[in-house]
């Protein structure tokens, strides 16, 4: 009789653990399909952020590191540039349209926006995840494309709208695009400056033709929410 309630409780405990392996696993579940943010209703706007937070950290740790790199580059006289040196830096010259083909002006186009403003406008773009847009095409900054590919892209009215894969490549592409678009040329000089988001919301007039109503309202998102505790370095 004690063996079985020895054996008894050991199942339990064993029970148990598995139990809490299996809710601690699902909590680690990271959305990936904006469409899975209906499924969180009641609290949709701290798990648009909890899922956000660590995707944005993700892809600017990726461009701190190619920074890092074309800075030691950068460092060399052009001559002991390595073949490999090249080749990274024409890559990046391609992905962020330096035509100058000088490190210089690379670097300052390989930013890292902060992660108070990048949550603050996938939010005000796409209603915390919740929009037609976002459901449908994982696009969460309401970026448009010349695309007419219904493989590429999703009509919406009139426009056409840039369809991704998943919420990755969305953020991964909206920081490309302030990266190397004249029309963030002042948002960059801001950024390098080491301005903080609310501050950094003046320099979002191209972003909407609301102008400087939308960036206000961007403000008003980062400050409301405490979005700024997550600017943490990469």
């Amino acid at each position: 009789m004690k063996k079985f309630v020895i054996l008894l409780f050991l199942s339990i405990v064993s029970f148990t653990f598995v139990c809490q392996d299996t809710v601690a696993n699902t909590k680690l579940t990271s959305i990936t399909q904006a469409r899975d943010f209906s499924k969180t209703a009641k609290n949709r706007k701290q798990e648009f952020i909890n899922t956000l937070v660590p995707i944005i950290n993700e892809i600017k740790g990726n461009i701190k590191s190619d920074r890092e790199r074309v800075e030691e580059i950068l460092k060399k006289e052009e001559y002991l540039r390595s073949t490999s040196d090249r080749e990274l830096l024409e890559v990046n010259y391609t992905k962020y349209r330096v035509s100058s083909r000088t490190p210089q002006e690379l670097l300052k186009k390989m930013v890292l926006p902060p992660t108070s403003l990048i949550i603050a406008q996938a939010s005000v773009e796409s209603g915390w995840g919740s929009s037609k847009l976002a459901q449908l095409a994982n696009n969460l900054f309401g970026m448009t494309s010349l695309s007419k590919s219904d493989e590429n892209s999703v009509k919406m009215g009139n426009m056409r709208y840039k369809k991704y894969a998943g919420i990755y490549e969305s953020i991964e592409d909206y920081i490309l695009t302030i990266s190397r678009h004249n029309a963030y040329k002042s948002l960059r000089g801001g950024i390098r400056r080491g301005e903080d988001s609310v501050g950094l919301v003046k320099h979002l007039g191209s972003y909407s033709e609301l102008g400087n109503k939308y960036s206000s309202y961007v403000a008003r998102v980062i400050q409301s929410n405490s979005l700024q505790k997550h600017d943490t370095d990469v």
